[in-house]
Formats: structure tokens, C-alpha cells, sequence
């Protein structure tokens, strides 16, 4: 069974938030690395565009930079304005270019409840991923939704969640200070690999194991497209593929499906979920 985030668990949720003008924080547990370029507190998808998490408050005239150069901030596009956690997904256009290599996104909607196995997955965070910028881990669960005060008044906010963790519910794990970093498939080691969402939030159990949170971008797919076509400064798009492994065909089954209810079991409840900022 997978980690699930519905009442009575509670969650201890914490914005990986770096803020615009914020250092990115080392991923605990991760690998030293200066192959993830396009990575800062945004992800940098075409030549004048980024993918961000909405709680790391980029504005026009905000300076964003990575490991390919620095531009400012021309156009700001929320999905949402809701507020963490509901919706963390803002589009920047950049007043000039950064010459970095396009990212492919994937396109491949996952949907609660279907991943028979896990995906093997790697976080990404920092300009220059130094120290600790990256970190392999597994796809475990897809979070529609998260309510903060369980069957209280507050209705669930739409998150589209994707939740990694290791086996152990230990590290590597994004931290505060990660907000707006990215999810790539497979265990890699540069950004080469598909970009699968941006970093949300760092996940806490009661217990004291961690887990964490990126925006699903396919969710958001006709969203970021619309976007970016109706912006007149550039003629760029979004690049699209279907990379994500068929549950039949993924190595992962090889760690064993019985490892999900173990996760559940070990994890106990959850304590708020923060922004990872």
C-alpha cells in the first residue's frame, strides 16, 4: 500500500522554499554535483522560461540564475493563488536568455493509486549543487490533494504530488532552502533525464522520517502550454515526451511491491506538511 495523505494522518509538511534572491540548501544525503545547470530555485525548461514552485515568490525585476547564467524576471504566471500548498506552480519569462539545454518534461500523467511498483527518481537542487546537490530515491506515491486539519473545516488543497522516499523513509530528502528544484526519472547523474516535477515541500512523519513532495508538471500540462503561447515576447514551447516506465517493465519490481505496506507501517502518522523553504 502506498504512503497516503489523507485524514487521520497527520503531516508535518515544510515549504522547500528558497526564496528568489535565497541560497538553495544541500539535499540530505546527497551527492556533490555541477551536472544539474539548469537547476536553481526555478528550473529552467527553454531558453527564456522556468518552472518554479509559487511559494518561493519570484516578481518581475527579481533576478533569477544558474549554472548557466543569470536574466531577470520579465513575466510572472501563478497557476493558482490559493496559496501553500494548493497549486505550487509559477512560470517565470526571463527579459533575456540563459543558453542552457532545453529539458524535456514528461507528459505522462500519474494517477493516485497506480503505481504498482516504484520509480526510480533523483532530486536536483542549487545553481551548482555544491555540496550535496543531488540525490537518487524512489517515486513511491502520487498526493492529489492534502489536508492540513484532516476532517476539520479547512478544505484539501489540490496539490498533485509526487512523494519520493527510500525504503527507510530516510535520505536523501529535500530540505528548507530547496523550494523550486526538480524531479528527474531514473537514477542519473546530470539533467539529461526527463524533469518530472518541481520541489514543494519537505515531508516529516510523527516519527521522524522523511519523505518529499514535487509538483506533478503533467498535471499542469495544458496549463504550462496555454501559458507560454500566449505570452507575444517569444515564439518558445514546452518540450514534451512519454519517458515513465510501464509498471510491468520497471526495474523497481525487482525491490519487491511488498515494500509499500512496510513504508505505511513504519511511517506511522504523519505531523503538517511545511514548504520546503
Amino acid at each position: 500500500m502506498p504512503l497516503r495523505c489523507r485524514a487521520p494522518l497527520r503531516l508535518a509538511l515544510s515549504m522547500a522554499l528558497a526564496g528568489a534572491a535565497g541560497q538553495a540548501a544541500a539535499i540530505v544525503g546527497g551527492t556533490s554535483t555541477t551536472a544539474f545547470g539548469q537547476v536553481d530555485s526555478g528550473v529552467q525548461i527553454t531558453g527564456n522560461w522556468v518552472l518554479t514552485a509559487t511559494h518561493v515568490a519570484y516578481g518581475v525585476g527579481s533576478l533569477y540564475g544558474n549554472g548557466y547564467g543569470s536574466a531577470s524576471v520579465a513575466a510572472v504566471y501563478h497557476f493558482g493563488e490559493a496559496g501553500f500548498p494548493a497549486d505550487d506552480l509559477t512560470l517565470l519569462r526571463l527579459a533575456t536568455a540563459i543558453d542552457a539545454p532545453a529539458l524535456a518534461l514528461e507528459g505522462t500523467v500519474l494517477a493516485p493509486d497506480t503505481l504498482s511498483a516504484p520509480i526510480a527518481v533523483t532530486i536536483a537542487t542549487g545553481s551548482n549543487q555544491w555540496p550535496r546537490g543531488y540525490g537518487a530515491t524512489w517515486l513511491q506515491d502520487v498526493w492529489p490533494a492534502f489536508d492540513a486539519d484532516g476532517s476539520g473545516p479547512q478544505p484539501a488543497a489540490t496539490t498533485n504530488w509526487l512523494i519520493t522516499a527510500t525504503a527507510t523513509l530516510g535520505e536523501p530528502y529535500v530540505q528548507p532552502g530547496d523550494s523550486g528544484g526538480g524531479l528527474f526519472l531514473g537514477h542519473v547523474s546530470d539533467s539529461s533525464s526527463t524533469l518530472l516535477g518541481i520541489t514543494s515541500a519537505a515531508v516529516t512523519f510523527d516519527n521522524g522520517l522523511h519523505a518529499s513532495a514535487f509538483v506533478q508538471l503533467a498535471s499542469y500540462r495544458a496549463w504550462i502550454d496555454a501559458t507560454m503561447a500566449a505570452d507575444p515576447a517569444d515564439h518558445q514551447q514546452a518540450l514534451w515526451v512519454s519517458s515513465v516506465p510501464e509498471p510491468a517493465s520497471c526495474a523497481l519490481l525487482l525491490a519487491g511491491i511488498a515494500v509499500l505496506p512496510a513504508l505505511r507501517k513504519r511511517a506511522g502518522h504523519p505531523t503538517p506538511a511545511r514548504p520546503a523553504c
